[in-house]
């Protein structure tokens, strides 16, 4: 209501209101608050203010002492090199040289070959690095900015991964648009059956499974990167406490039950990767265990409960609450994908050269993937529209499953890609600035719903639902919100980081 209307008047206002919907009763007074743009300064406020000031000056300080005293003195000897060998062909040309049949040694440095420092240049002298030094640069945004703009690749490197994440990154907060956002629509009981009756619709109003492929990836590169390291060094005696202290530093946050998932199936998962190293069978049994007790756990749950094979399905019915608490946010119901990943990683970390694919069986996998996507994806018509509804044992069935096969689904296209049988999908996935969008998403994660809550939180009317305004919003928030992922990024991921290098013990490479 206005801020113009009194208590009275909106309590009028609101009794005739209801009276047209055929509600009758008596109402005390309301008692509105009125809409302002002042803020309270709270404590919270105010300590928040103080740990930003506080990073900033460790930003500003650590990038100050960075470029003055490491990265200047390289320029400046590049810069003498370059002075030198362009007055060296100067005077060579000046005497009636030709460039073509100056010496070698002389001529101007290729790209490809690195700059050779003269003797007679004054090699730059670097400040002393101690372990305080090294905690100051960690926050340089020049350093950092750097490596995350960074778009090469190191031998080995699975460079579909970036564009898996970025798409899927854009497709949760596309589903993250209509899941906070549907409370501030204000033609919501108009748009939302027209939308539910198109099938184009399923992949917003089946968007979950988006989620699974981040689970995927999460088991995918643990077991990848683990046992890549267990072959290095010959054993299985990595630093256990390390490897654990380093994914509570970074991602254990209560607020978000992803996270909280994910960090469980960390916790559990060298009970599966392990095995591996003795033997590959007793790998894929301890796995194989993993994953039957999940399917049948959540199988069983599922016919218990009654529960839907959609989200909207279990709200129609009105078992939402035991949807999210006791299925979807349930780790024993969400480990399927990250088993399914941390088996392909192992045979990508142990077999990837021998994995050989021919034309006919890559084109068997991409058809039978593509298949499964899309009957995970797009199987649940009736469900969604609301004119059909799968019996309690089929949606049983697909809540055990469905969410592994998307899994295995993600996999294939890895698989592909690495083994060259990725053609134009691989082209787009490993596309460089996915890199960089890549590194970019696990701020984006934590960030992209305050983004959402900010702007329709302070809207004054509501948001009309149409495909030209969310299309907007939707470009508008992603990058928003890679945007400030950046900003996030060197002042919090990366200086974390380069402070784990610093303080924590990191075991000497063999």
């Amino acid at each position: 209501m206005p801020d113009t209307c009194t208590d009275t008047e909106n309590t009028l206002f609101l009794s005739e209101a209801l009276k047209f919907l055929g509600v009758d009763g008596n109402f005390t007074a309301l008692q509105a608050e009125s809409h302002t743009d002042k803020r309270e300064a709270t404590a919270a406020t105010v300590t928040a203010i103080i740990i930003i000031c506080i990073l900033a000056m460790m930003m500003i300080v650590g990038t100050a002492y960075d470029v003055i005293f490491l990265q200047w003195p390289k320029w400046r000897v590049q810069w003498q090199q370059k002075e030198e060998e362009k007055n060296k062909m100067s005077l060579f040309t000046a005497n009636g040289g030709d460039i073509a049949s100056m010496p070698q040694q002389t001529q101007g440095v290729d790209d490809d070959e690195p700059l050779i420092i003269k003797n007679d240049i004054q090699q730059p002298t670097l400040a002393p690095r101690g372990k305080l030094v090294k905690a100051l640069l960690a926050f340089s945004v020049y350093t950092n900015g750097s490596k995350v703009l960074n778009t090469s690749q190191p031998p080995g490197a699975i460079s579909c991964i970036h564009g898996i994440r970025f798409l899927s990154m854009t497709w949760v907060i596309l589903g993250h648009l209509f899941a906070f956002g549907i409370q501030d629509i204000d033609n919501l009981a108009s748009e939302v059956p027209i939308l539910l009756s198109r099938w184009t619709f399923d992949a917003i109003a089946n968007a979950f499974v988006s989620v699974d492929s981040f689970f995927t990836l999460s088991g995918l590169l643990v077991a990848y990167v683990t046992v890549t390291e267990m072959k290095k060094r010959n054993g299985w005696n990595l630093n256990w406490g390390l490897f654990y202290f380093h994914r509570f530093w970074r991602s254990c946050f209560s607020h978000s039950w992803y996270l909280s998932n994910d960090m469980q199936f960390f916790l559990v998962s060298p009970l599966m990767l392990i095995p591996f190293y003795f033997n590959t069978f007793l790998g894929l049994a301890s796995c194989g265990i993993f994953f039957l007790t999940h399917i049948i756990t959540t199988g069983v749950l599922s016919a218990q409960h009654k529960w839907g094979a959609t989200l909207i399905s279990a709200a129609a019915d009105g078992g939402l609450a035991s949807y999210f608490q006791d299925y979807y946010e349930a780790p024993w119901c969400r480990i399927g994908p990250y088993i399914v990943g941390i088996v392909t990683g192992y045979f990508l970390a142990t077999k990837r050269d021998k994995i050989k694919l021919t034309w006919l069986r890559a084109t068997i996998g991409w058809v039978v993937a593509t298949a499964v996507a899309l009957a995970v994806l797009y199987g649940l018509r009736g469900d969604i529209k609301g004119d059909h509804r799968s019996s309690v044992s089929t949606a049983a069935l697909y809540n055990a499953l469905a969410r592994s096969a998307w899994g295995a689904c993600v996999c294939w296209v890895i698989v592909a890609c690495v083994t060259g049988w990725g053609g134009f999908v691989n082209t787009l996935l490993s596309w460089s600035p996915f890199v960089v969008l890549g590194r970019l998403t696990y701020m984006a994660y934590l960030f992209h719903i305050s983004l959402i809550a900010i702007f329709f939180g302070n809207q004054d009317t509501l948001f009309h639902l149409n495909g030209f305004n969310i299309a907007v919003l939707f470009l508008g928030v992603v990058v928003a919100t890679y945007g400030i992922s950046f900003v996030l990024m060197l002042a919090l991921e990366s200086p974390m980081i380069g402070l784990e290098k610093v303080f924590l013990p990191q075991r000497r490479k063999d």
